[in-house]
């Protein structure tokens, strides 16, 4: 596996965030080249953690999503921690799903990094999952969705909601809880300061 030679000190350090309920899915899409075969799904280990950032196993293959915080990379590598993978993005972003930067990904044939623009991680709900992933997972599913890679800007999902969204009750606009009861009491309390 190829090693990104880079300068800084070192402040690894490891934490894990035992008692998280439910995981994340990542999907990272858009490579049809030499390392497509680490596209697809993405699970979350938040026990794998390092540093507050969360490692993500691939559901078929034995390689992680990690963030690299020395250098500031969310790489694509077989060892959680190493600076070494084949898909690498140099990003600040605390979520995979966030990052908007070009991945660049390594060619064995001509033993150098690529850029390609159409590599990006999509955050992915339980249901949206293929019904062989989600077998091993034991989640119900529909079907798999199609995901256009050249809009997938609009399709990822916010990260976080400012203190507007939240006082005006559109911390639900675009969610699977709008109409839920969680909502209209969240509503209720937040419309009314004497509750």
């Amino acid at each position: 596996m190829p090693k990104i030679h880079t300068t800084g000190r070192n402040s690894s350090s490891s934490s894990s965030k035992p008692g998280l309920i439910g995981r994340r899915y990542i999907r990272m899409v858009g490579h049809e080249g030499i390392q497509a075969e680490r596209m697809g799904v993405y699970v979350e280990h938040p026990e794998k953690a390092i540093e507050g950032y969360s490692a993500y196993k691939h559901m078929d293959g034995d390689w992680y999503l990690y963030y690299y915080k020395r250098n500031k990379f969310w790489f694509i590598g077989s060892r959680i921690g190493k600076r070494a993978g084949w898909l690498y993005v140099q990003s600040e972003e605390k979520y995979p799903d966030s990052i908007t930067k070009p991945w660049r990904y390594w060619d064995d044939n001509g033993k150098k990094w690529l850029v390609d623009k159409k590599i990006a991680c999509v955050h992915v709900i339980a249901s949206e999952l293929t019904s062989s992933q989600a077998k091993r997972k034991n989640v119900l599913v529909k079907s798999e969705p199609q995901i256009d890679t050249t809009t997938l800007q609009a399709k990822r999902l916010p990260r976080r909601h400012s203190a507007d969204d939240i006082l005006h009750g559109d911390i639900f606009a675009d969610s699977e809880l709008k109409e839920s009861w969680f909502a209209a009491l969240f509503t209720l309390y937040s419309s009314n300061p004497d509750f």
